[in-house]
């Protein structure tokens, strides 16, 4: 079932080819997940993913591959539908959306470290970094 990932984005990488005539970015796009599909099969098969922290290697099944490939699929569907040979013009863009998006990052950046300061504090005055996370593995803190 590991292998099924990179068989698939291969023969969609293939396919995108195939359709466009060129490499495109639903193309690229395929093409890093198959390579990513594939060296992520050495990891599997030699159990490394959970090797750290002694947590048991769990099997995939049919389902959540179905799911990872399909929801991977639907995010290439919009590049694979506009022909980048064809755009001729490309709008300006416009700064007030920027600036608008920018500040609702910033903003929401700053309300996350509000919420959570008493964690962040706590979190420096131990110091050890590597013990607070193994202290988060085991469901301490």
């Amino acid at each position: 079932m590991i292998t099924v990932p990179f068989i698939y984005f291969s023969s969609l990488c293939a396919y995108f080819v195939w359709k466009h005539k060129h490499f495109g970015s639903e193309a690229w796009m395929a093409f890093l997940y198959a390579i990513s599909a594939l060296a992520s099969i050495p990891v599997f098969l030699q159990d490394l993913i959970g090797m750290e922290y002694g947590t048991p290697l769990k099997r995939v099944g049919l389902t959540p591959t179905i799911v990872y490939c399909g929801l991977l699929t639907l995010t290439f569907l919009p590049f694979s539908q506009m022909n980048a040979e064809k755009i001729t013009f490309i709008e300006k863009p416009k700064p007030w959306l920027f600036k608008t998006v920018s500040w609702m990052l910033i903003i929401t950046f700053i309300c996350t470290v509000f919420v959570y300061i008493g964690d962040i504090r706590k979190t420096m005055a131990i110091g050890d970094l590597k013990m607070v996370r193994d202290m988060v593995y085991h469901g301490e803190s």
